[in-house]
């Protein structure tokens, strides 16, 4: 299957040219220490540990502005963010920033630069055609092609969690089977790698529903999200000397990554691999706000990453948006720990002082929510009502909707 060495949309046109050097007005915002030297990276990899609240995205655009005022050409710089609103996010803030050139910069979540690589590859591939997208705009929802698999195999899954399995197990990139299956999902292993007889009992049906649902998928010619993700990776990590392949490394001067922290091992493949030709790659993340582990992350990868020999360890430590107390509650719960990547965090200067803040740990979601309830109790006993004039006076945060369903 031949393609371009340069797939259009993505890349270097060959007519395309960057701004006059020294073109790009000056920022009219004030960088600290740590944000200039992010900006002004240029050479080699690069982790950027960024704190909650450090002005990730602006240092992100001031960088994409700095690299575009030395006359690096639009195209050129690459940008892959978690989501499509940080992508356009991105994009929006560097026009605004430099002009309509800015809107030339590569910003792309991971699926849409796939997808758009993908359709160049393979262009008479029905399954990147209109309209074979499962779950897109005009394709059908993942739900019609679960369903009847799982009453043909007579399995008793919730399709919700059978497709989530299918997605993790992908991401693998190695062959499904029941230990596939339980490494993807987090389910305990032997010490020998394989699973216990319980284990195995339970991963059993999930095996047989992903092996399936990948052959339904390719029968129907149809894609989904994850599917667009690891067909470039698996070009990568199995067929690296293909020339359209090898062409990726040439395909960028800049590689940015947004949220390192929540990267699967696809979209890290990807990155690394556009990064091995590229003259910088700059991953920016913090371990300190990987909760998406449920929803396929890996932050331990994102973690080896900036713990590689030769990838410099960059720092955005300054949270500008917490109160003190907030900021220390924070380092007492991360100080000391593996994932406490680039260090504390410290308060802007002049931040207010803010409310008393209480940490505490518990062994279970199940005991994390009867210690919620007995603190309201506690509360509301010293005289707190529950509700003032009908507005309430607790609010209660949590990561998952399991969670709450505890504590209700």
């Amino acid at each position: 299957t031949r393609a371009p060495a340069r797939p259009p949309p993505l890349g270097v046109p060959a007519n395309a040219r960057g701004l006059p050097p020294g073109s790009v007005p000056p920022s009219g915002l004030v960088l600290d220490e740590h944000q200039q030297r992010v900006v002004d990276w240029r050479a080699g990899w690069a982790v950027c540990a960024a704190a909650a609240g450090s002005g990730k995205t602006h240092t992100i655009v001031e960088r994409a502005a700095s690299l575009l005022n030395d006359g690096v050409t639009p195209e050129a710089i690459c940008v892959l963010a978690y989501n499509t609103s940080a992508a356009d996010l991105v994009r929006q803030r560097v026009s605004l920033r430099v002009g309509p050139t800015g809107r030339r910069i590569q910003a792309f979540t991971f699926h849409a630069w796939c997808y758009a690589l993908l359709r160049n590859w393979f262009p008479t591939d029905p399954r990147f055609q209109h309209g074979h997208l499962l779950g897109g705009r005009d394709g059908p929802h993942p739900l019609k092609v679960a369903i009847p698999i799982l009453e043909e195999l007579k399995l008793d899954l919730e399709w919700g969690a059978a497709l989530r399995c299918a997605e993790r197990v992908a991401e693998l990139l190695a062959p499904i089977d029941e230990v596939a299956v339980c490494r993807a999902m987090g389910w305990g292993l032997e010490a020998d790698g394989k699973p216990s007889i319980a284990v195995f009992a339970r991963a059993e049906p999930y095996a047989r529903f992903c092996t399936a649902f990948a052959q339904r998928k390719q029968e129907k010619s149809l894609i989904d999200f994850t599917d667009m993700l690891c067909d470039v990776a698996r070009c990568i990590a199995w067929r690296p000397q293909l020339p359209h392949v090898q062409a990726l490394t040439t395909m960028y001067d800049h590689v940015m990554v947004d949220e390192g922290q929540d990267a699967s091992m696809p979209r890290m493949l990807i990155a690394r691999w556009l990064g091995q030709g590229a003259k910088s790659l700059l991953v920016v993340g913090d371990l300190r706000q990987a909760i998406s582990r449920f929803a396929g992350a890996r932050p331990e990868i994102f973690e080896d990453l900036a713990t590689t020999q030769g990838v410099t360890l960059l720092t955005l430590p300054v949270n500008r948006r917490s109160s003190q107390r907030i900021v220390e509650a924070s380092n007492e719960i991360a100080h000391g720990r593996s994932w406490n990547l680039g260090g504390d965090c410290v308060a802007r200067e002049g931040a207010p002082e803010g409310d008393p803040v209480r940490v505490w740990k518990t062994l279970d979601p199940s005991s994390e929510a009867r210690d919620v309830i007995t603190d309201i109790q506690r509360r509301v006993v010293a005289g707190l009502p529950l509700e003032v004039a009908g507005i309430p006076s607790y609010a209660v945060l949590a990561r998952t909707n399991a969670m709450l369903v505890d504590l209700e």
